[in-house]
């Protein structure tokens, strides 16, 4: 996954939703923002992004890449 992503509005907000969630989970926040960067990227990525994608597209796709995320780390 080393192609460059389109920077696209609304991202900077999953981010921020995604660390918050794994705060509140009970994660540090230097473990809670490494994952919630790798997790949103990879989101983004499965959502395929051309200039017409909209974040949404992307917040659909976060529980699947959270999870992938979330089991390599296991």
């Amino acid at each position: 996954m080393e192609e460059a992503l389109e920077a696209m509005g609304g991202t900077g907000d999953t981010l921020t939703g995604i660390v918050s969630a794994l705060i509140d989970s009970g994660m540090t926040i230097e473990e809670a923002a490494v994952i919630a960067m790798k997790a949103n990227r990879l989101a983004g990525h499965y959502a395929k992004p051309t200039p017409a994608t909209q974040i949404i597209e992307v917040i659909h796709r976060i529980p699947q890449a959270l999870s992938e995320i979330l089991e390599k780390r296991v």
